[in-house]
């Protein structure tokens, strides 16, 4: 029985130990297991042992062996834990956790292994349909109500921008950016004073010129929004690099491009065309009363 053992011993390492490390591991395992076998069996078939008693010892000791060995290989199968740390990236300086709790009633808690928020639909729609087969399609008024109701901010100068937490933020980041690019002959005055020296315009001028080959998130940036007029900055920053096309946000970056003498030539040719239709139907039809 013994010769078999060893015999059988040889062969394992003979095809496992070369070979890699998982192997190796089991023709440890297979060996530690033989020999407590062998020695089992060695001690208890002693001359002056009973046989029947050996015997059950001899059981019991494989038995054990076999378990540990099935524990251990098994634990041996078993991946490890990847734990991954990682350094949550914000480029607003703004901590997670602050963050979660800011949404934390947008939570939707049906959600176990992941974290879900919800937001208000009608945001991100551009057209309401109506009738009763919903067949009637209209762009949404609420543009050109947000459109008409804008509160823009005026600066007297660039200092005064550091009076509005989210401004200063922004202008803050921005100006790094162009640091890092090594561009050193921007007057930030001036750009001001293209744009009219209305805050939102002046950062929506930094943001197109400066951040477009940069993909940098602004959702966090809620956090720090008091004003309508900011909520709209924040959606206008991400619509002009056309990263989203979100209606929030539309009116603010229709404004600023209309400012700026940037729409398209031909859409403002035809929303003149089809103003002046309008007024000329309106005057027909009075003539016609």
């Amino acid at each position: 029985m013994i010769f078999c053992i060893l015999a059988t011993f040889f062969c394992l390492w003979f095809r496992f130990f070369n070979n890699d490390k998982s192997r190796r591991e089991i023709f440890t395992m297979c060996a530690l297991l033989g020999i407590s076998f062998v020695w089992g069996s060695y001690m208890l078939m002693d001359n002056d042992t009973n046989k029947i008693l050996a015997d059950i010892w001899i059981g019991i000791v494989f038995i054990f062996a076999f378990c540990l060995f099935v524990v251990a290989f098994r634990k041996m199968l078993t991946p490890l834990p990847i734990n991954v740390v990682a350094r949550q990236e914000c480029y607003w300086g703004i901590k997670p956790s602050i963050i979660t709790d800011f949404f934390i009633f947008r939570r939707d808690n049906s959600k176990k292994k992941r974290v879900d928020i919800q937001i208000n639909g009608f945001t991100k729609v551009w057209q309401r349909k109506y009738g009763e087969a919903h067949n009637e399609s209209y762009m949404s008024a609420n543009v050109f109500l947000d459109y008409e109701n804008l509160h823009l901010t005026k600066l007297s100068k660039i200092d005064d921008i550091a009076q509005f937490g989210l401004y200063n933020t922004i202008f803050a980041r921005l100006k790094k950016i162009i640091t890092e690019k090594e561009i050193d002959d921007l007057d930030m005055k001036e750009v001001l004073e293209r744009n009219g020296n209305f805050a939102e315009y002046f950062l929506l001028d930094l943001w197109e010129c400066y951040t477009q080959d940069i993909n940098i998130g602004v959702a966090g940036l809620e956090v720090y929004a008091k004003r309508d007029i900011e909520r709209q900055l924040i959606r206008a920053l991400n619509n002009i690099d056309l990263n989203s096309i979100s209606r929030n946000g539309a009116a603010l970056l229709y404004s600023y491009l209309e400012f700026r003498d940037k729409l398209p030539q031909e859409q403002e040719a035809q929303a003149q065309s089809n103003e002046e239709n309008k007024e000329s139907t309106n005057q027909e039809y009075e003539e016609f009363e």
